[in-house]
């Protein structure tokens, strides 16, 4: 662990003081705390998910050595930049359920009591994992050799992407 040796001398008994410049390499002059807090969020998100999936945002906690009194809050933003939660206390998850394709942003602050404030930012990717699919209106082809036949009609449809957009390839 740290350890913190200390020597003076002094000639007079009743005369005895000791001057503290820092602490934990935290520099404090004049009853000043000018040092952020130490943030740390106890990360167990996954960075990319599907639409529709809840999440629990993570815990987190600060630690200052010049303060005792430090306040840990979290924030969500959706990707259109909507406030889903507020500046709430950090010590315990919340429930994020994720209905848009895009960026969710979790803002976790540690403020402590001089006002000094560390900042720690998450994302989640919520991204379209599913596939398109693709329906024929015939699953089976027979012909003769140079005899005409008619392809099957092709129907694409996906959860996101508008079925103009989708691109078909035929090999044969």
């Amino acid at each position: 662990g740290n350890r913190a040796n200390i020597s003076f001398s002094t000639t007079d008994a009743n005369d005895f003081r000791i001057l503290l410049s820092s602490l934990a390499g935290q520099g404090f002059f004049l009853d000043s705390d000018l040092m952020p807090p130490e943030l740390v969020v106890v990360e167990t998100l996954k960075s990319t998910v599907d639409v529709n999936t809840s999440i629990k945002t993570d815990v987190a906690y600060c630690v200052d050595v010049l303060q005792v009194h430090t306040n840990t809050i979290v924030s969500v933003i959706s990707p259109n930049d909507e406030l889903l939660i507020d500046c709430q206390p950090a010590n315990t998850s919340y429930d994020v359920h994720l209905t848009e394709y895009g960026t969710y942003t979790l803002l976790y602050q540690g403020i402590d009591a001089e006002g000094n404030v560390a900042e720690k930012t998450l994302v989640v990717n919520v991204v379209d994992k599913t596939s398109p699919t693709v329906e024929l209106n015939k699953n089976e082809l027979t012909c003769a050799v140079n005899e005409e036949v008619e392809l099957p009609v092709a129907t694409f449809s996906d959860n996101l992407t508008e079925t103009e957009n989708i691109e078909c390839y035929i090999s044969y």
